[in-house]
């Protein structure tokens, strides 16, 4: 099984090693995870655009009124337009790759770190995981209990039971948790509120954690955060026809995020394999040193389940793909194999 420290090879071997050996690095080096989604059933489709839905305050955050509204608010849009945030200027807003997912980290001061979300303060994320209409309860619970798994390792303790509710038209659970000082390495013990909403276009997941004597005095933030939170369906990127040589890889088309890089396929035949980076949304970069992209760019034709990679530099390499419980199965010619999970850019 490939082993994330082999991922962290990656970032050096990329600029001394030949396109052809990095690509096997970079896909080799996506190691396998259980991971939990249901059937995404996300392959080559288009999503009808939902009207924008305000969200309302869940039952724990207290009410506010359109009067705490700022013309001079930051707008953010991530997600393929999935996610729309109104922030207070002046806030810190970066995007944090994380595993398989992208994090959203959110801070009304400078963080210590932009390479992680902070300790004490919220994040948000977007999953392309479809509503279940069957029994959103047990859905959104299960989901719940899986996400604070992935999120804690175990550490976090419910302090109450989920409450379910109602968000405009769409099931929504909330969550209260605490976790102790070892759990994140600081010297008190954490309480925190975890919000997961179920749309059609997929689940919106809201973290907010802070020192336990300071959770109380954020909580009027965070009303004012999830109140003015607009969720709509993705934009699927690069949704054009697909050409002869691209049509038999339909189904996957599209972003896909593994351990530390994202793999994209492109309709009209290029592909691309990127090394994660943190990106700052706000304040704006400006005076930042500019960051080159580790990217490795090609061509490809799909016949069946197999992809024929044709690198810049001349070199080859070919996959055999499979989807598998909503992730992509990518198999290499020495039998190795990636597993990725479909994100919207």
């Amino acid at each position: 099984m490939p082993s994330p420290a082999i991922d962290n090879l990656v970032r050096r071997w990329i600029k001394t090693t030949p396109t052809k050996v990095c690509s096997l690095c970079l896909l080799a080096a996506l190691p396998l995870a259980a991971l939990s989604n249901p059937q995404l059933g996300l392959s080559g489709a288009e999503f009808r655009r939902l009207p924008p839905i305000h969200l309302p305050q869940t039952n724990r955050f207290i009410s506010i009124t359109a009067s705490g509204l700022d013309e001079m608010d930051d707008i953010i849009r991530f997600a393929g337009g999935a996610v729309e945030l109104r922030v207070r200027q002046g806030w810190w807003v970066w995007e944090v790759p994380t595993g398989r997912e992208v994090r959203v980290a959110l801070s009304p001061t400078r963080p210590d770190s932009l390479k992680k979300v902070p300790t004490s303060g919220y994040w948000v994320c977007f999953h392309l995981s479809p509503a279940n209409s069957t029994n959103p309860q047990e859905y959104l619970a299960q989901r719940m209990q899986q996400r604070m798994l992935e999120i804690s390792g175990g550490d976090a303790e419910p302090l109450e039971s989920i409450r379910f509710q109602r968000i405009g038209p769409w099931d929504a659970a909330e969550l209260e948790f605490s976790l102790p000082p070892s759990a994140h390495g600081g010297t008190t013990a954490i309480r925190g509120s975890h919000v997961l909403v179920s749309t059609p276009g997929g689940l919106f997941e809201f973290h907010m954690q802070f020192p336990i004597d300071r959770y109380e005095e954020h909580l009027d933030e965070v009303g004012w955060i999830l109140s003015q939170v607009r969720l709509t369906a993705p934009t699927v990127a690069d949704a054009g026809p697909p050409t002869p040589e691209t049509i038999a890889a339909t189904p996957i088309h599209g972003s896909w995020k593994a351990f530390r890089s994202r793999l994209r396929l492109f309709s009209d035949g290029r592909i691309e394999i990127a090394i994660d980076r943190v990106q700052l949304i706000l304040p704006p970069p400006v005076g930042l040193p500019a960051v080159g992209n580790d990217l490795l760019q090609g061509q490809y034709r799909a016949e069946g389940d197999l992809l024929f990679v044709q690198w810049l530099d001349g070199s080859k390499l070919n996959f055999r793909w499979t989807l598998k419980g909503g992730e992509l199965l990518l198999t290499d010619h020495e039998g190795q194999i990636s597993r990725l999970r479909r994100i919207a850019e």
